[in-house]
This record gives C-alpha cells, structure tokens and sequence, in this order.
C-alpha cells in the first residue's frame, strides 16, 4: 500500500534511475488495471522520453533492473523496451557501455537478444552480438 502511494507520486521529472527501476518492476509485474499497475505507468512514458533527454539516467534504471531475479518475459520486455528505446537513440554513446556489461552481466546479456537495432548501426549491433554469443 505505502509503496503504491509513493509510486503514484512520482513522474518522469522528478524521479531518478531507482525510482525508474522499482515502478518498472511494479509495472510489469502487477496485472493490469490494478493500483500498483496503475501508479506505476509512468514508466512506459518515461523511458520513451529519458532516451532523449536523460539518457544516463534511463541507462542507470536499466542496470538497476538488472540487478533483480527477471523471468524471461521481463527481460525480453527490457531488451525490447528500455534498452532498445536507449540504443535507437544513442547507439554510439551508449553501446560499448552495454556490450561490456552484457559481458557480465547474463540479463542484459540475454535482453540485448531482443533488441532491434537502428538500421544505420544493424550491422555492427549484429557483430557485436555474436561476438558475446560466441563468448
């Protein structure tokens, strides 16, 4: 209860790579039309807008999200959501930063397998991928 109260009074402007993390969390995990889901929706806004005007801060809620025990379909909705929204937009700021973590880290590993690349970076998105597919 008291975390939905929190959750509800947080937007985009005013939260951090934490607060990010938790509500994503609380999103995809509460069914939908309940209160955590509801007070936790600002998350799908949210990361659509840090991609261009906080990119380090998305970057950080991404990592933090990581750190949780994920089920498949969470880190797919991350590789496809999140990271994918911060790699479209910032490829070349961003992606040596991922692939060293996929490195070692097997969530953001394993969401880089649901990304869809830029097109203008496909190419070295695709080496980049194999190359830690084959380890």
């Amino acid at each position: 209860m008291f975390s939905t109260i929190i959750s509800s009074m947080i937007t985009p402007k005013n939260a951090n790579s934490s607060d990010f993390a938790v509500s994503w969390l609380g999103f995809q995990r509460s069914p939908a039309g309940t209160a955590m889901w509801s007070a936790s929706q600002w998350v799908v806004d949210c990361y659509v807008g840090w991609t261009f005007d906080r990119p380090e801060e998305l970057w950080g809620g991404i990592i933090e999200i990581s750190k949780s025990e994920l089920s498949d379909e969470e880190i797919a909705q991350l590789g496809a959501g999140p990271l994918e929204s911060l790699l479209s937009e910032n490829y070349p700021q961003f992606s040596q930063l991922v692939f060293h973590l996929a490195r070692k880290n097997d969530v953001i590993f394993l969401a880089l397998e649901h990304v869809n690349p830029p097109d203008e970076h496909e190419i070295d998105f695709e080496k980049e991928l194999s190359d830690l597919q084959d380890g």
